[in-house]
């Protein structure tokens, strides 16, 4: 997979993907929203096989990184932007909530990211 995202667009939806993975149950109405978000906000063709990739890279650094919270750490120092942030936040509580269901694993990656972007808890 050769996708050519700003690096901003790349740790964005690898923090999303993060949160879809959390819990180790990634369901479908969120791996649907993260799609079609890239679908519409990127200037690519993306399909579904590369959006697996990048999934799958995902969880490859979540075993280099030995874990969800160091993950979750690497990914946020990547963004510098407090408007950024606020906007990844936002997106990473829709895929938190997009099947219906507040996880735990999934609550735990957005606290460390609003606490190291020192954005509230």
């Amino acid at each position: 997979m050769n996708l050519n995202f700003s690096p901003n667009d790349k740790y964005f939806f690898k923090l999303a993907i993060l949160v879809m993975v959390a819990d180790l149950e990634p369901h479908e109405t969120e791996y649907n929203l993260i799609y079609d978000a890239i679908s519409q906000n990127i200037d690519l063709s993306l399909g579904e096989e590369d959006f697996h990739e990048l999934v799958d890279e995902v969880n490859r650094n979540v075993y280099e990184n030995r874990g969800l919270s160091e993950t979750a750490k690497k990914y946020a120092n990547f963004i510098e932007s407090k408007e950024l942030q606020v906007k990844i936040l936002e997106f990473c509580k829709k895929v938190l909530w997009a099947d219906g269901i507040k996880r735990p694993e999934e609550e735990k990656i957005i606290s460390i990211l609003k606490k190291s972007w020192s954005l509230g808890e």
